[in-house]
């Protein structure tokens, strides 16, 4: 975060930005950019707060107020999340679903096709075209 501000989004043309510059930021208590400045989160984790949800709500605020100022102008919204990548802090209800799977991963290979498709563990619907287990043990 020591890089100059014409670096960061709204220095590269995104008119608006809220979100997170670090690559592995905590995602219960980050370190919120607004704009071209620092913010809080508005709640606490003990709360409820995480930040996925709090890039959801902000990304339909930023779409409402657009939508309010200039009706005929189109928008865009690059909505990246940062709980599916290190530090990997999901939220607890989307954590608990996968419980039932202790022992089981995902497998990924980029070779199964001549695009790429992926082998999908038990995890996955049945209807996947190259689903197999895979044990951890």
């Amino acid at each position: 975060m020591a890089a100059t501000r014409r670096t960061w989004p709204t220095g590269r043309g995104f008119e608006r930005y809220y979100g997170f510059l670090g690559g592995e930021t905590n995602q219960w208590y980050p370190d919120i950019v607004e704009d071209n400045h620092f913010g809080e989160p508005p709640y606490t984790p003990e709360q409820g707060y995480h930040l996925s949800k709090d890039l959801v709500d902000q990304s339909i605020q930023y779409i409402c107020d657009s939508r309010q100022v200039a009706p005929e102008k189109p928008w865009f919204i690059y909505l990246a999340f940062g709980a599916n990548h290190a530090p990997h802090h999901s939220p607890k209800e989307w954590a608990d679903k996968y419980k039932v799977y202790p022992r089981r991963s995902l497998v990924l290979t980029s070779n199964t096709g001549s695009r790429g498709r992926c082998s999908c563990a038990n995890t996955f619907p049945k209807n996947c075209p190259n689903r197999y287990p895979v044990d951890a043990s």
